[in-house]
């Protein structure tokens, strides 16, 4: 998890030094390990790092082309990334770093917009083209990583929380209708957010702002339609697909460890990741004084059938409600899944220990 935040100005030059550094602050959360910028006459790009796939300053952000035409600023991971750097060399690129981050750069210097659709992975990521003055925000296909805007025609701004983005002059007046959907439903749908003119870019899509305008383009959708395959084949795929899926999301240069409650969920991604590492720990949380909500017993007996080294943080009553302001803290427009406190106090105990954690939801 990184942070992503900056401005673009369509025509005139201008400067927000000051609230780009306040707004690289407001996500130090999502990115500990390091942080960097870089301004220009009409833009800055802000990132704060969490170090996961190649470690070293060869791979920080900002990061630019070898040209210096082309920065990018992105959070998130790319789990096809090697292949797509093999294709990219045979057509004579070379690369001075072993991430994602400068693929997925190579890649839209190369193919543009359509590198998005080649993507498999997490991301949101915004790519400024110094040289023709456009700038570039594209979100994954199902949304996984945030990216929220504000455009006022004059300044485009855009960071991956609320928070990070209210650092630049953008009024705080609150969306009444997103309240009614979010009193409705429990969330906000569509493109919407709790503050007034401030939209989140929708999942599987790519905004393209340059001087004279801007606009939004789809670049994955759902297919439609029936799919004639067997139930037996169906069950196999399925396999395969998750199989796939979870091996994919251990790709890293860092230790890997997966959440187990003892649930369906929890259960399907430990046992596949214990398949590709037989030695991963796996964490849980225990509810002694919630025993209905306690699931304890479940994840212990499956951690032991896996042979991965289970660790329990007992959760108490006084833990969670000492907890509670710190926890709503941590959303960035309010939220209603009450599992998520849980959630929070359970990641907290789990990052002492590792850096990335595989979840099943």
């Amino acid at each position: 998890m990184c942070g992503i935040t900056g401005y673009f100005s369509y025509k005139k030059p201008v400067e927000y030094p000051g609230a780009l550094g306040k707004a690289i602050s407001a996500l130090q959360h999502r990115g500990p390990d390091d942080t960097g910028k870089k301004i220009f006459k009409k833009a800055a790009l802000g990132h704060t790092r969490l170090a996961v796939i190649d470690l070293s300053e060869n791979a920080s952000q900002p990061m630019a082309t070898p040209d210096g035409k082309m920065w990018i600023s992105f959070n998130g991971e790319i789990y096809n990334f090697p292949e797509l750097k093999d294709e990219l060399r045979k057509s004579g690129m070379r690369f001075i770093s072993d991430s994602d981050t400068e693929v997925l750069l190579r890649g839209y210097q190369k193919m543009g917009c359509e590198i998005f659709g080649r993507l498999n992975g997490m991301f949101s990521v915004a790519i400024y083209d110094k040289e023709n003055h456009r700038i570039v925000l594209a979100r994954d296909r199902f949304g996984i990583k945030p990216l929220y805007y504000y455009d006022d025609d004059i300044t485009l701004f855009f960071a991956s929380e609320p928070g990070a983005l209210l650092q630049f002059p953008v009024p705080r007046i609150l969306d009444k209708n997103a309240l009614k959907q979010y009193l409705r439903f429990n969330y906000i749908p569509g493109s919407g957010s709790m503050i007034r003119g401030v939209k989140q870019l929708e999942p599987g899509c790519f905004l393209i702002a340059g001087e004279n305008k801007r606009e939004t383009r789809r670049y994955y959708e759902l297919k439609k339609g029936h799919i004639d395959i067997s139930y037996v084949d169906a069950l196999s795929e399925i396999r395969r697909i998750l199989d796939e899926s979870v091996n994919n999301r251990l790709l890293a240069d860092v230790p890997v460890a997966s959440f187990l409650s003892g649930g369906l969920d929890s259960s399907i991604v430990s046992l596949l990741a214990a398949k590709h590492h037989p030695h991963i720990h796996t964490y849980s949380a225990g509810f002694p004084d919630f025993p209905y909500f306690d699931e304890t017993e479940y994840s212990k007996k499956l951690a032991g059938a896996l042979g991965p080294k289970h660790t329990v943080f007992n959760l108490s009553e006084k833990k969670i409600r000492d907890s509670a302001v710190e926890i709503l803290h941590s959303f960035p427009e309010p939220f209603a899944d009450s599992s998520a406190i849980a959630y929070y106090l359970l990641s907290q105990k789990t990052a002492e220990k590792v850096k990335v954690v595989l979840s099943g939801d």
